[in-house]
């Protein structure tokens, strides 16, 4: 569910911070470097509300049926967490429709997605706003403007647009971290 959530919650967001394309959206009118101190704190909301075994699996079963090896796979894990941004399947040594198809593939493997490996909005919904309320229930302010987040940030209608989402709920949690 790493990839997943990554996706999703950012990403909230693998990496040490997000990628530099993306830090103007995620930042929106905060100053860079009080962005950069609100980063890390998104970062370990987005980890913590991810079921990182079952998440490992999941890519590993792809990983498999795709026909990516194991030490592809861990090189990208090794590498997503050491950069400034990006997420594991970025770095793979793999074609767009290979990343695309694991991300599918990881997003079925979570039950997140529907009959067609699309996205299914209401069960990634489900699944973080069951999170948040767990993981902020001591910060009632930030467990709103996340559950907010999940209701109006673009429902990614496709594998591809699941980043749009992703950096949506990222850009709430670092814009309004208390």
């Amino acid at each position: 569910m790493k990839f997943l959530l990554l996706s999703i919650l950012v990403g909230l967001t693998t990496a040490q911070g997000p990628l530099l394309s993306q830090l103007g959206q995620i930042c929106g009118n905060l100053d860079p470097n009080t962005c950069r101190q609100r980063i890390p704190q998104c970062i370990k909301l987005r980890r913590s509300a991810e079921d990182a075994q079952a998440n490992r699996q999941g890519i590993m079963i792809c990983a498999q049926e795709l026909g990516i090896t194991r030490q592809q796979i861990v090189a990208a894990m090794q590498a997503s967490a050491n950069s400034e941004g990006g997420e594991i399947f970025d770095n793979l040594p793999v074609d767009r429709n290979t990343v695309l198809n694991m991300r599918r593939c990881v997003f079925t493997q979570a039950g997140l997605a529907d009959a067609n490996g699309n996205p299914n909005h209401d069960a990634i919904r489900a699944r973080l706003a069951s999170r948040f309320q767990t993981l902020l229930a001591d910060n009632p302010q930030m467990q709103e403007v996340m559950l907010n987040a999940l209701e109006t940030c673009p429902r990614p209608q496709g594998i591809e647009d699941a980043q749009v989402f992703r950096s949506c709920l990222a850009g709430a949690c670092v814009q309004n971290f208390a």
